[in-house]
């Protein structure tokens, strides 16, 4: 039972609609991160990923992405790797930064271009 559904199916900016009626103690965890919409985002390994139930609006899990399945998503953890159902979580996705080498490559490229 999602209790948001019939709310969310109204409004095109689902990310702000979230942010507005998930519990408090959620709305702080999800700073500098934003909702993933299959049709609109792309979701890469080792992005991290907070995990939202639908059901109770709460933070169940976050992690890096290390395996993304049409349905399911694994998450990293130190001692096991945990799988979750897509339809069951609101995802929020913090893209991982890029690090000098990504930075020295993409100048390098355009360079060449130059």
């Amino acid at each position: 039972m999602e209790p948001l559904q019939s709310l969310l199916s109204l409004y095109q900016n689902i990310d702000q609609v979230l942010r507005e009626f998930l519990p408090e103690q959620t709305v702080s965890q999800l700073y500098n991160v934003i909702y993933y919409d299959e049709t609109d985002d792309m979701m890469y390994l080792g992005d991290n990923i907070i995990l939202v139930s639908k059901q109770t609006g709460l933070v169940e899990d976050k992690g890096k992405c290390i395996k993304i399945t049409d349905d399911t998503v694994t998450l990293k953890h130190p001692r096991c790797n945990l799988c979750y159902v897509k339809t069951d979580y609101y995802l929020f996705l913090r893209h991982r930064r890029k690090t000098n080498k990504d930075k020295r490559l993409m100048f390098q490229e355009l360079l060449k271009q130059l």
